[in-house]
Parts: C-alpha cells; structure tokens; sequence
C-alpha cells in the first residue's frame, strides 16, 4: 500500500533514508522547516537517497531531476533535486 511520507531538508547536500523506489513529490516550507514529501511503498527495502537544496544562482549538475521550488517566508528561495541513491 501506499503511503506520503515528509522529510525534512537542509540547505546543500541530504542523505535520506527512505524506502527503495519513493516518488519525490514535492517541497514546501511548514514554518522555518524545508520539507520534502514521497510516495512510499510499505515493505521496500531502505534505500539512501541524494538530495540538493541550492539557492538561485548556485551551480547545479544538469543530470539531476528537479522536484520543486519553496519560498521561505523572509523571502528566501530554494530549488530542491534529486541526486539518486547511493
């Protein structure tokens, strides 16, 4: 069955642990927090999953996916991808 589960972020590099095969969906500021939310399936195995916060204007690798945009509410903006796994 699946399931949403929310990450929380930092800005940079995020190791996350999250079942095998996840569905990035979105990202979105509760507060202060960056969090990231996932389609899981229960059961899979867990798997580490490469994802990157940068600002605007910061260096990206063409090859990652991109997952969203979240604007923070002192107007800071961030765009999150996925690197893949480990």
């Amino acid at each position: 069955m699946a399931k949403v589960w929310k990450f929380n972020l930092k800005p940079h590099d995020n190791r996350i642990e999250m079942p095998c095969g996840a569905k990035l969906m979105s990202v979105a500021f509760q507060g202060n927090d960056l969090k990231l939310w996932a389609q899981i399936e229960d059961g899979r195995t867990p798997e580490i999953r490469l994802v990157r916060v940068v600002g605007t204007g910061h260096e990206i690798d063409a090859a990652d996916r991109f997952v969203g945009t979240a604007f923070h509410p002192i107007g800071l903006v961030f765009h999150v991808f996925d690197c893949g796994t480990e």
